[in-house]
Parts: C-alpha cells; sequence; structure tokens
C-alpha cells in the first residue's frame, strides 16, 4: 500500500534553526527534557484539534498537526501579551518562546534524519519558509533568536503592488516541496494589499508498507459510512502478523512502515476500528491523548486478517474558526500584538490548511501544508483475527522513534 501524506499549513512557519540546546542548571530544561515536551505538545495539540474539527462536520477529515503548530512558532516567538499567552494555551506550548523555536527544530531535524539518496522508498520532508512584504522591518531581537539558516530561509516579496505575483510564486514553491500533491495552498483573494507577511510550513511523506498488500487480493466490497448507506469501495487484504488490541469500544491496530535505511526513524499508521458499525461516535468521546498512549501500550502481535479500503482523500480547511473556539481568538482581531517582532501593528488574516492522503497496496504518500498570512490590523495457532474496516474509522500516522504524531483523519467515506 503506498501511502502519500502531504499537509501544508499556510499562515506561519516554523523557522526552526534556533542555537543548538544546551544542558543548563536550575529551572532551565535539557535538550532531552525540551525535545519531550514539544511531542508532547504536538500530540494534545493534535487530538484537542481532531475534537473541535470533528464536532463541527461528520465528514471525512484529514490534517498534519505538526504542519499546523510549526506554523506557528515564529508568530509566538513575536507575539506579545494576550496574543502571546492565548497561541501558547491554544497550541498546547508549554516551552517558552525561545525554547519552543529551538525544541520544534531539534524535532524537525530529528525527523529528517535520513539518507535520501540511499533509500528512494521513503520520504519525510519538513520544509518551512517565511514570506516578508519588501521593506518590513523586523526588530533586531527577534531576528537575534533567529540563526543564520533560518534567516536564510527568508523571501521577500511585494504583496503590496503584485499579490497575484506572490501568491503564484508561493505556490509554486509548495507543489515543488510536496511533490505536486497540493496545489494552490493559497486561493485567488487570500493575499491583499495589506498583507505583509506569509508563514508557510508543508509535509510530506512517502513510505511503503513492511508487509505490503497483493494487488491481486484486493476486490470489491461493502463499506458502510452509517446504518443507511452502503458504497462499494476496494478492499485490501492481507493475513500476518501485527500489533493489535481489542478493548470494549474498538480494536486498535498497527501497520508498519519498513524501516528506514541508516535511520533510526520507524513509521506506523495507527487504526481506531469502531467495534460497532455505528460506534465512531462512542470512540471519538472517549479519544485523548492519555487513551490512545494507553492504548497503544496494550498492543500485542496476533495473526491478523486485515481488511482495508484502498482510499485518497484531499482536504482544505480554514483554520481560524477552530483556533479561535479553541482559545485564541484575539490574534485574528485588530486587538492582537505580534509586537516582539515588529513595530507593524499585525494581526493573523487567515490560517489555510490543505492535506492530501493515498493509501494502496503498497503503502502510503501523504502531504500537507500550512500557511498562515498575517495583515495589517485589519503471533498466534488460532484462526487469524479478522480486522475488516467496512465502516468508520479514526487513523494517525505515528513516527515511533520520537512518538510524534505527523498526520491524524477519519474516514467516513473512501
Amino acid at each position: 500500500m503506498r501511502f502519500l501524506v502531504l499537509s501544508i499549513c499556510l499562515f506561519g512557519s516554523m523557522l526552526l534553526r534556533a542555537e543548538e540546546i544546551q544542558p543548563r542548571n536550575g529551572d532551565e530544561k535539557t535538550a532531552e527534557e525540551m525535545l519531550k515536551l514539544v511531542v508532547n505538545d504536538n500530540n494534545a495539540f493534535a487530538l484537542k484539534l481532531y475534537s473541535q474539527l470533528s464536532a463541527d462536520s461528520k465528514e471525512n477529515l484529514f490534517f498534519s498537526p505538526i504542519s499546523i503548530s510549526s506554523s506557528f512558532v515564529i508568530p509566538y516567538l513575536g507575539a506579545d501579551g494576550a496574543t502571546e499567552e492565548q497561541i501558547k494555551q491554544t497550541l498546547n506550548f508549554s516551552l517558552s518562546q525561545k525554547e519552543q523555536q529551538t525544541a520544534s527544530y531539534q524535532l524537525a531535524r530529528s525527523l529528517t534524519s535520513y539518507n535520501r539518496t540511499s533509500d528512494t522508498d521513503f520520504r519525510l520532508i519538513l520544509a518551512n519558509t517565511m514570506w516578508l512584504q519588501t521593506g518590513l522591518a523586523l526588530l533586531p531581537d527577534f531576528i537575534q533568536h533567529m540563526p543564520m539558516e533560518d534567516r536564510e530561509r527568508v523571501r521577500y516579496t511585494d504583496f503590496i503592488h503584485q499579490p497575484e505575483v506572490a501568491r503564484e510564486d508561493i505556490n509554486r514553491r509548495v507543489v515543488e516541496r510536496t511533490y505536486g500533491k497540493i496545489v494552490d495552498i493559497i486561493p485567488t483573494g487570500m493575499i491583499t494589499s495589506a498583507t505583509r507577511m506569509m508563514l508557510v510550513s508543508s509535509v510530506y511523506m512517502k513510505a511503503r508498507w513492511q508487509r505490503v498488500f497483493n494487488v491481486v487480493d484486493t476486490h470489491p466490497m461493502p463499506f458502510f459510512p452509517n446504518p443507511d448507506q452502503t458504497l462499494s469501495v476496494p478492499m485490501m487484504d492481507q493475513t500476518a502478523t501485527f500489533l493489535i488490541h481489542q478493548n470494549d469500544t474498538c480494536t486498535i491496530l498497527e501497520l508498519p512502515y519498513s524501516a528506514v535505511k541508516s535511520s533510526a526513524l520507524q513509521l506506523s499508521m495507527i487504526i481506531l476500528l469502531p467495534n460497532q458499525r455505528d460506534g465512531l461516535a462512542e470512540v471519538e468521546a472517549s479519544l485523548s491523548i492519555e487513551q490512545l498512549n494507553n492504548w497503544i501500550e496494550q498492543l500485542q502481535l496476533n495473526r491478523v486478517q486485515v481488511r482495508l479500503p484502498k482510499f485518497t482523500l484531499t482536504q482544505a480547511v480554514v483554520l481560524n474558526q477552530a483556533l479561535s473556539s479553541m482559545g485564541m481568538p484575539i490574534a485574528f482581531t485588530p486587538q492582537a500584538s505580534f509586537a516582539k517582532m515588529t513595530k507593524e501593528s499585525l494581526s493573523i488574516g487567515k490560517v489555510m490548511h490543505k492535506a492530501f492522503i493515498a493509501v494502496d497496496e503498497s503503502g502510503t504518500e501523504a502531504a500537507a501544508a500550512t500557511a498562515i498570512s498575517m495583515n495589517l490590523t485589519s503471533v498466534h495457532t488460532q484462526p487469524p483475527v479478522l480486522f475488516q474496516a467496512d465502516h468508520p474509522f479514526i487513523y494517525f500516522i505515528m513516527e515511533k522513534s520520537t512518538g510524534t504524531i505527523l498526520f491524524v483523519g477519519r474516514l467516513v467515506q473512501p
């Protein structure tokens, strides 16, 4: 099964190249402590945002929490007062502004520490860019906390006089970084003469299943989106040994991807399949990061017959309302303060997130991007366990060595 996941968040880029983390005394945290915190924070934010978005819609859902949270590292670094506190609370940032930038860079480096030339079956690419209006002055203290590598990722453009040229340029670069999977992350009209900054974060993943599905075993089978509807979908099928756990509400299955050469990276898809065809709401109601971790810890090897639908999804969502409801409304208003970044009075115009996933017999390909505009204020001998995903389920793509949730999705209708 080829699994391609792509996520892009347009708003804020994670300019993560901060100074190397050094162990410190007293209350200051070590590099290991900060890395663990930033992973835990990202995962908690993933579940919190899933809860918000799933409550707003009962359809398919797919996004990259790491793309979104990384997009907010720079706005968080430049925010002040109530704006800073609301971003910190909503994004689940438990670190200080400078620590968040440093630890986020360390996580990004950990997730991309593999040899791209020796392993062509795997790709995990995180890219972050900061686009500024030509002539916009950033404060010296703000620039000082950006290492040279991050400063080199800053691009200047003329949002005021050539907004369409700027839009096309940013979109073209996102298309390149996501291998053509995320197109037009910035829609027409998003950039205006009031735009002063665009922060763009993208994630691209392509991985091969550790145990691929045989194409000849894929057959049309029924899928039940709800009690009143039945679809015919291409259902992949294989029997092998996998990690699995069943509780009163759902069955959890881990489908690992092939090991990454010369790297500690270990990626898996974690699927939460409700025990009842109409049991998705019950699983969602009980879902928390603590519960998810508990279920994963209880996974055990067993012989499993896995039936999983092939599917491809592209989803775009404007996150302003969701993020405001989660606790950061002020950033989108004239009362916003990014006074640690620039003397210009800025607020967040729009947070646009777009994600793509394709799952087939060989593996997964996925991508996502987030864009933020900142404007002037305005094993067993028994028969195999049957895991038949023929009704709505939740899935995660996780990097196991760090524990990072890269993507979160809900499949209601393939």
